[in-house]
């Protein structure tokens, strides 16, 4: 089936309206200013957008006339309005200002118009008008400062200095006019063209006449439908416009954008020639155009509001004008004459300059799948085409079934590089025919693998794209690769080879691999790959474009041998970011996706990259607004700021990156979308804030907008007065701090005396007690030899008594004693005890240790040992035995008093048996224990004892152990 040709290819135009904010739909003009702001004048007022809002003026902002028909900025970046009843008004720093001539004037342009504005760099104003005459107004812009000077019949010019222009001329006429003339003036009124148009004038007609002066220097006027190029006197080009012109401009490729009655059209400054019109705005009320700071183009219509362009170099068929509404599944060109799509529904498109012709592939299944236009190819520049029932040749009017190929789920038709024989690759098999044979089958694979694309190299050899990785096929046999390198594994969906015969594998899930000689190289998402699943590959000359499901991939190598990538997505000009197909067709990257086709000229994008303006646009201290025009100093409680910020990119409108910071408080930058920040309970401190935007190609502003202000602190928090407070204090705590600590030492000093006295007086009390307590157990073991009648024994004892006693009397003293003198000591009194009780005894010194330089408390440790004796050994019927060992470490002396007596329990056992208070009341270990606690008190020691009893394996006792550790 073929319908009849619909128009096809579409800018992506955005329409802005007055559900968008603009006052009305009725634009007359169009501008953007030194700040990036874009400007909207209407028969509603002014608009005034910033790719967010649309902030509207009228007279009740302080317009004079709701009615604006021309706008303009001069060097001090004052928006001048030129109303309809012949008014001037400008805005500055958010306010309207009007000039004091203004009745004046209105009387002026009572019944023609102002036609054109320029303000030299002394603020006189220049005026143009629509009749015979132009304006001059001086410094001062009062009515005595107006100046009018009549001009001869016809249009003119009249240029002021390097770049000042005005015009005006003859709108009506009662009478038909053979020629309009056209005449350029300088500002000392001297000739510097005249132009006879030879365009007649109907009677009451009324052409409108526009002037621009080009950069090449050359000039350009309008009259009526008619454009002409002139210089001097010379008229270059001529050509008419399909409506009356209401503006035009130049473009960024100096050729001339025109708007009409009836559209816009784009016409060659080289040679007036018609290069393109805008579909979408066919019969539109064009009243103006502008290029932006970005290169995007804006439109202004009566009736219609304000239409965008974002991205120039991008068109797009989609499915609002006309191509299928099914899914794309492949693309091809088309004999280099147009371009043949397919879709899932079997659908065929053929593209053709501005039209789209429609075709539908027949099926006899009723699956959905079955009707899938599988694969589009050309062999000996003929059209093949292929669903899951047949293949079909197309000739660019009729479809012929071909019965030779009527193999089922064709995925491929290739022609051999070598011998023009044709290769089929369908699900699972892959076959090669003869054509010119009636496509005489030659030979026949098995693959029995899902199999999807294949491709032939430069060498024959074919490459195959399987669901479980790549395969090749030399004509004999079929290999799988991925024997060879395990990133063959990934499963591929295109192949290519470049002009180095490097192989190109973009798979789904493994980025893309290329193969250089026996090196395989994988460049992924993470090296800047949009995407890791990609779905089509295409080499063009030195460039490879690789499509994935999250971008489009622009691949270059650089001379030492990097990679670079560059990405392209939707906010970059892409219908959406998923891509299906690649193409290049009349130099153009033809990109599918599921919804349409993306058209761009690879040459003309990313020219360069544009740096948006940022500005801070309000500064609240604690809900109040401030301005923006100075240093604020603020006082200790406002410290509640909010503030508002907004970038520029048009391209990116309402969606645009920030990072901000303010210095002192974020140690990063704080990436945003939003265009408002708020800080609460800020510390006196000097502050500044700052902020960048990033435009939709991923540049930031070249300067931050930045805000500085000061929070005072509280007059208590002052240098002055907490100084003196800290002067006050300081006094004040040194004097009752030195008070105090007299006091203090005083006291302390009365209290250690003291606590030392009393130390000394409880230790000696306790050493008196002590002493006769062991005299008396001395004098026992003398009257137990007597009376044993042993006095050999008795004399020899009462040598080692008198030793002793004379030890203790010269060490009751509080200092301590060496331990050279306390081991003599206890030699001395386990002899006494030996000649009575019958034990042995052991005194050892670890690693011969210099006791002389070591000291403790006299009489410390013969307490225990005496202990040990008399309530350990005393009752062992056999001999026992006591070993007193002296660990000495750098910090500590270790003593231990090891026994093999009776032990505590049973000792006590034998207490009970007797039924009567022990004789031998042990005075010594509690009077010791209180030495002890004295003695740590004293010193502020740690000096501890640990008496542990020994049990054998039967759990009976064997012995009592006691560990005194001395610290030093």
């Amino acid at each position: 089936m073929l319908p009849g040709p619909v128009l096809a290819q579409f800018e992506g135009l955005k329409n802005y309206n007055v559900k968008d904010g603009l006052p009305g739909s009725d634009v007359y003009g169009v501008l953007q200013d030194s700040k990036g702001y874009m400007w909207f004048i209407g028969d509603q007022g002014v608009s005034k957008f910033n790719g967010y809002t649309f902030k509207n003026f009228s007279t009740e902002n302080g317009l004079l006339d709701n009615t604006i028909i021309g706008i303009y900025e001069d060097k001090k970046q004052r928006i001048w309005f030129r109303s309809l009843t012949g008014r001037l008004f400008y805005y500055k720093n958010d306010r309207i200002y009007t000039i004091s001539c203004n009745d004046s004037l209105q009387k002026i342009f009572k019944v023609s118009f102002n036609s054109s504005i320029y303000i030299d760099e002394g603020d006189t104003i220049w005026l143009g008008a629509t009749d015979l005459f132009r304006v001059k107004i001086n410094p001062g812009w009062k009515s005595k400062d107006l100046k009018i000077k009549l001009m001869p019949e016809g249009n003119y010019f009249y240029t002021i200095g390097k770049a000042g222009v005005i015009f005006g001329g003859l709108t009506l006429y009662d009478k038909g006019i053979a020629d309009q003339l056209i005449t350029g003036y300088t500002d000392g009124n001297k000739k510097i063209a005249v132009i006879h148009t030879n365009l007649p004038t109907k009677k009451y007609e009324v052409p409108r006449y526009n002037f621009l002066r080009l950069h090449n220097g050359t000039y350009m006027v309008s009259l009526g439908k008619t454009l002409i190029n002139f210089t001097d006197s010379i008229i270059l080009n001529k050509t008419v416009a399909n409506g009356i012109i209401i503006d035009f401009s130049e473009d960024i490729d100096h050729s001339i954008i025109v708007s009409t009655t009836k559209g816009v059209s784009f016409f060659s400054q080289k040679d007036f020639k018609l290069t393109k019109n805008i579909p979408q705005i066919h019969n539109k009320f064009i009243t103006g155009s502008l290029l932006d700071s970005e290169r995007g183009l804006w439109f202004t219509s009566e009736g219609d509001g304000v239409y965008y362009i974002p991205h120039r170099n991008f068109s797009y068929y989609a499915v609002d004008n006309g191509i299928a509404k099914s899914k794309i599944s492949c693309i091809k060109p088309y004999k280099n004459q147009s371009v043949i799509v397919g879709f899932v529904d079997g659908s065929i498109n053929i593209l053709k300059h501005d039209t789209i012709l429609n075709y539908y592939l027949p099926v006899t299944n009723s699956l959905k799948h079955v009707s899938k236009i599988s694969t589009i190819d050309e062999y000996e520049n003929q059209i093949y085409i292929s669903n899951a029932e047949k293949t079909y040749r197309f000739t660019g009017k009729n479809l012929t079934v071909i019965p030779g190929l009527n193999q089922p789920g064709t995925k491929r038709l290739l022609e051999d590089k070598k011998d023009s024989t044709l290769w089929i690759l369908n699900f699972r098999s892959l076959f090669k025919y003869d054509p010119k044979h009636d496509f005489k089958l030659i030979s026949k694979y098995n693959v029995k693998l899902r199999m999807d694309n294949m491709y032939q190299d430069s060498h024959g050899l074919l490459w195959l794209c399987s669901a479980y990785g790549v395969y090749t096929c030399d004509g004999k046999t079929i290999k799988n690769m991925k024997e060879y390198d395990p990133l063959y594994s990934y499963r591929p969906v295109d192949i290519a080879e470049d002009l180095k015969n490097n192989i190109w594998i973009a798979t789904r899930g493994g980025g893309v691999i290329i193969k250089e000689r026996n090196r395989l190289t994988q460049l992924t998402e993470a090296k800047g790959l949009a995407g890791n699943m990609c779905k089509n590959i295409l080499i063009d000359s030195n460039t490879v474009w690789v499509g994935t499901n999250k971008g489009l991939s622009k691949i270059n190598r650089s001379i030492d041998g990097n990679y670079h990538i560059e990405n392209m997505y939707s906010k970059d000009g892409l219908l959406n970011n998923e891509i299906g197909g690649i193409i290049k067709f009349n130099h153009m990257i033809w990109v599918a996706h599921n919804n349409g086709i993306t058209v761009f000229d690879p040459a003309k994008v990313n020219i360069e990259k544009n740096a948006p303006p940022v500005y801070i646009t309000q500064f609240s201290v604690n809900d109040s607004s401030y301005s923006l025009n100075k240093r604020h100093t603020l006082s200790f409680d406002q410290n509640y700021i909010s503030i508002s910020y907004e970038g520029l990119s048009y391209k990116n409108a309402g969606n645009i990156e920030y990072k901000y910071r303010i210095k002192g408080i974020d140690p990063d930058w704080v990436h945003s979308y939003y265009t408002t920040i708020k800080y609460q309970s800020l510390a006196p401190g000097n502050y500044t804030f700052e902020v960048f935007a990033k435009s939709n190609d991923g540049t930031w502003s070249k300067k931050p907008a930045t805000l500085t202000f000061t929070i005072l602190c509280a007059w208590w928090d002052t240098w002055w007065f907490i100084t003196i407070c800290i002067i006050l204090s300081v006094t004040l705590v040194v004097v009752l701090f030195k008070y105090r600590l007299d006091s203090i030492r005083k006291a302390e000093f009365e209290k250690e005396m003291l606590r030392h006295r009393i130390s000394s007086i409880e230790l000696q009390a306790l050493r008196s007690q002590m002493n006769p307590h062991f005299v008396f157990n001395a004098i026992n073991s003398v009257q137990y030899f007597i009376t044993d009648n042993d006095p050999e024994s008795s004399q020899k004892y009462l040598e080692k008594f008198s030793s002793l006693i004379r030890y203790v009397l010269d060490n009751s003293k509080l200092a301590p004693i060496s331990l050279k003198t306390e081991i003599n000591a206890l030699n001395i009194y386990m002899e006494l005890e030996a000649l009575r009780f019958k034990f042995n005894y052991e005194i050892i010194i670890k690693d011969n240790a210099p006791i002389e330089n070591i000291y403790i408390p006299s009489m410390l440790i013969q307490p225990y040992v005496e202990n040990a004796i008399w309530h350990g050994l005393m009752h062992k019927k056999n001999i026992g035995k006591i070993k007193i060992t002296f660990i000495i470490n750098t910090t500590d002396l270790k003593c231990i008093i090891d026994d093999n007596g009776i032990g505590r329990k049973r000792s006590e056992e034998i207490k009970l048996n007797a039924g009567k208070i022990e004789t031998h009341k042990s005075l010594g270990m509690s009077i010791t224990k209180e030495r002890l606690d004295i003695i740590n008190k004293i010193n502020q020691s740690n000096l501890k004892v640990t008496i542990t009893d020994k049990i054998n394996d039967l759990g009976e006792s064997t012995g009592t152990r006691v560990e005194i550790d001395i610290p030093f």
